[in-house]
């Protein structure tokens, strides 16, 4: 594991600071990681949160959808894209250490189809990150959802 630490060079002082079974018991912080999505996960990613998720400590999968570029701009496209993304991640983790801790993660935009921009107070976004919050709590997975 420590060949592994050294491509996530800061997690390894945290470790040795607070004692990796002092952490696993009461966790200071939670990894955040995020996807790219739809669909990827890049290759950094999935190698600091499995160090993470080896450590025993929870990891935080931020998915950030955009409705109308990079998931559908319907709501239920949007929500399906988001959950395919976070699931995939997590499976990942779990089949690195069962039971680990995660978080949730949602922070959605829409895209202005006009001006191409990324609005992030829209409020479509508020209604897509409502339900990405229930499908946190359909899983029963603690979630980290952005207010815009």
């Amino acid at each position: 594991i420590k060949e592994r630490f050294e491509k996530f060079k800061e997690l390894y002082p945290y470790l040795q600071l607070f004692g990796k079974e002092e952490l696993k018991k009461r966790p200071r912080t939670a990894f955040n990681h995020t996807t790219i999505s739809p669909l990827r996960i890049s290759h950094e990613a999935c190698e600091n949160a499995m160090i993470v998720a080896e450590a025993g400590l929870p990891n935080h999968i931020l998915v950030m959808v955009q409705q109308g570029a990079t998931s559908p701009i319907s709501y239920a496209g949007s929500v399906a894209v988001h959950n395919a993304d976070f699931l995939a991640f997590n499976t990942l983790l779990q089949c690195v250490n069962k039971g680990n801790p995660t978080l949730y993660g949602a922070s959605a935009c829409v895209m202005d189809m006009k001006k191409g921009l990324s609005l992030v107070a829209a409020p479509e976004v508020f209604v897509l990150n409502a339900a990405m919050a229930r499908m946190s709590k359909y899983y029963n997975i603690p979630s980290y959802i952005a207010g815009g």
